[in-house]
């Protein structure tokens, strides 16, 4: 089962019902996001397990059809473009990656097809570095 945050689920919450919500994402990718939000399992930012992706988190990922890696870090929508490697929640793998933990597969449609990735190390959780976003 997923787990989320209280403090992300809030703010991607109000993110969601929001002016710029339609613009950032089609009404299919945010309907899954609600849908995710409300059937994952709340967890108090001073209690996040180690491993886990949070908003904010930086995450190493394998390709299981090809074995690539890469990196990225899951950002809110207005930060995508200011974070290095960052992908947006309003993303299908950004969307993908939140709430699940190190050693999880992740499937998700890409445009160039569907994707398979694990994740392989969560290489920065803020929730562990004391960083606790409103």
């Amino acid at each position: 089962m997923k787990r989320i945050v209280v403090t992300d689920r809030s703010r991607l919450g109000k993110l969601l019902v929001g002016p710029d919500a339609r613009a950032q994402a089609s009404t299919r990718l945010l309907a899954m996001l609600e849908a995710s939000l409300e059937s994952a399992l709340e967890v108090d930012p001073a209690a996040v397990p180690g491993g886990l992706v949070t908003m904010n988190s930086r995450v190493r990922l394998v390709d299981l059809e090809s074995g690539e890696e890469m990196a990225c870090s899951v950002v809110y929508p207005e930060d995508a473009e200011f974070v290095a490697d960052g992908v947006s929640i309003f993303e299908p793998l950004g969307m993908g990656l939140i709430g699940h933990h190190e050693g999880d597969i992740v499937d998700w449609q890409s445009p160039s097809g569907r994707r398979r990735m694990q994740i392989a190390e969560v290489l920065y959780q803020p929730e562990q570095e004391g960083a606790f976003h409103q």
